[in-house]
């Protein structure tokens, strides 16, 4: 039966199908779209805390919120495992006695290992600082010590290199039987032994044996290895001759903080040895200057020897300088004569001496 406007009526609900499906069809699109952006706000990325820089406040990594499943079976998605770089010391980060703080909290104590060398022999002589040390020519080892950083990358990213330092102390070891000391000789410049008057103290007198400047030293930033010397020194007192030990341990220290970090000890034997003449020699004659520093230059040739004194007086007349003439005699050197230069004016002095058979 023909209905007029029949196939006007198919063709709108065609049409009208086709738009509704294009709808349904854009609706699932949105919605697909939509869905990750919401599981990204579920799941915000935590910028790290101060607390978490340090390590202190959380014992997780730095980092955001942890992955979770709620009561619906919805997934909450992890951020990557990265860790955020540290805010900048500024307005709008922590302060430097934070960040100092911080680095401080990273360090533990560090560890020394053995010296390079388990003991050393060094010559005490009358002028020369160096001379005859063993086993090196200068008298230089080596040392190394773990710094106790805890955590490296943290310690990196705080910068605290700039804000740490580590000291090797040196120390001669006292009161303690298991490390004697036993000094035999040691003189002034005008050759008056220690030992009888003014006397020093055992103690005092290996302390006084070397220069405490260059055996306690700084480790160079970032460095874990350090240079050390034991030097004689010769303008406490010279001529010294005995053995004790050396304690050595590392200290480390975060500037604008509080209390310094101490290494267990390591230990290191020295023998002084004594690089002059035997000790009564330096007494052959009353005439030998107080203040002359006798005996910084020597030579010897045959059955002579000439000791220079450089600062020595001639009576008002200043660091002249003068040489001391000895000669052998049997087993003794005994002093023959003192040689100054006839005119000499202050300061005009003397500073090395030479010998070939009696020509000087």
């Amino acid at each position: 039966m023909f209905i007029p406007g029949g196939n006007v009526n198919r063709t709108k609900k065609f049409f009208e199908d086709i738009y509704s499906n294009r709808r349904k069809i854009f609706t699932v699109l949105v919605i697909i779209l939509l869905i990750p952006m919401f599981q990204n706000c579920s799941g915000r990325f935590t910028s790290a805390s101060i607390a978490d820089a340090a390590g202190s406040a959380s014992s997780g990594s730095l980092g955001g919120s942890t992955g979770s499943v709620d009561g619906g079976g919805t997934v909450t998605p992890q951020p990557p495992s990265v860790t955020p770089p540290i805010t900048p010391v500024g307005p709008s980060g922590p302060t430097l006695a934070q960040v100092q703080a911080m680095c401080k909290a990273l360090t533990g104590a560090p560890t020394l290992s053995a010296p390079s060398n388990s003991s050393i022999t060094v010559k005490s002589g009358m002028g020369s600082a160096t001379s005859g040390n063993s086993p090196a020519a200068d008298g230089t080892s080596s040392i190394t010590a773990d710094r106790g950083i805890t955590d490296a990358a943290k310690f990196a990213a705080l910068n605290c290199n700039s804000q740490f330092s580590l000291q090797l102390n040196c120390e001669v070891v006292s009161a303690d039987n298991n490390f004697p000391i036993n000094m035999t000789n040691a003189f002034d410049a005008s050759g008056n032994s220690f030992l009888s008057a003014p006397v020093k103290t055992q103690l005092n007198l290996a302390k006084d044996s070397f220069v405490g400047n260059d055996c306690s030293v700084g480790f160079a930033p970032g460095a874990t290895t350090a240079n050390f010397k034991i030097v004689p020194n010769t303008n406490t007192q010279r001529c010294t001759e005995g053995t004790f030990t050396i304690k050595l341990t590392a200290l480390s220290s975060v500037t604008g903080t509080a209390g310094t970090l101490v290494s267990a000890p390591q230990y290191l034997n020295i023998h002084m040895a004594n690089g002059c003449w035997i000790e009564s020699r330096l007494k052959d004659s009353a005439a030998l200057p107080a203040v002359g520093n006798f005996g910084t230059d020597a030579a010897i040739s045959g059955s002579w020897a000439a000791i220079v004194a450089p600062t020595d007086d001639a009576g008002a007349v200043l660091d002249v300088g003068s040489v001391y003439m000895y000669k052998l005699e049997g087993s003794s050197w005994n002093q023959k004569q003192k040689i100054q230069i006839a005119g000499a004016i202050a300061r005009d002095t003397i500073a090395s001496v030479a010998l070939d058979g009696n020509r000087m």
